[in-house]
């Protein structure tokens, strides 16, 4: 059943806060951003107050995420954190705690310019067809698993995808996987 608008603005905003939260926990000032034309999800501020850092934050309840072309503009100040926020599960008994913990988010922090890598690839890899193109039915999924975002946002009535060189791209879990919980990558952006 497809999400509605309302449920995937749930699934952005419990990544932003989420992302929040860590950073907190890390004692790094984090701010998150509101509005429906958003330049950034998250904004960190060093602890003088004389540097900041944008965090890009993409959240799905499944382990891929859309992005979009503002990939491109990688920036050493901007970090990419891809959060997988599995569907919560109920512990009824301490032996059930570890079932608890697979429902836990999990973080993927990515600098820009590797995101930026990734997708240029990734778009030069399906330009030149050796990527395998995800059929409507596949893209819909992502889409649905996805929080709020420009990229997510399902095309015109009549459209079926974006100009070509400038389409979402999907990142799988094995993109990001080399960011998992690197939040120090956030504290060098500053």
């Amino acid at each position: 059943m497809a999400k509605s608008q309302e449920e995937k603005q749930f699934i952005q905003l419990a990544g932003e806060f989420g992302v929040a939260s860590e950073l907190f926990r890390r004692r790094i000032q984090a701010s998150i951003t509101y509005g429906n034309s958003k330049s950034t999800d998250v904004v960190v501020i060093s602890g003088s107050g004389s540097r900041a850092a944008r965090v890009e934050v993409k959240s799905a309840v499944i382990d891929e995420w859309i992005v979009g072309a503002q990939a491109l503009n990688a920036a050493p100040h901007v970090v990419w954190v891809f959060v997988h926020l599995p569907e919560p599960t109920k512990a009824f008994s301490r032996a059930e705690l570890a079932e608890v913990g697979k429902a836990a988010p999990k973080y993927h922090v990515v600098a820009s310019a590797q995101v930026k890598r990734l997708y240029e690839e990734k778009v030069r890899a399906r330009d030149a067809g050796i990527a395998a193109r995800i059929e409507a039915a596949e893209m819909a999924g992502i889409i649905d698993a996805q929080g709020a975002s420009e990229d997510s946002e399902e095309p015109a009535a009549g459209s079926t995808t974006k100009p070509k060189g400038l389409a979402p791209i999907v990142f799988h879990r094995h993109d990001v996987d080399g960011g998992f919980n690197e939040w120090e990558l956030v504290r060098a952006a500053l």
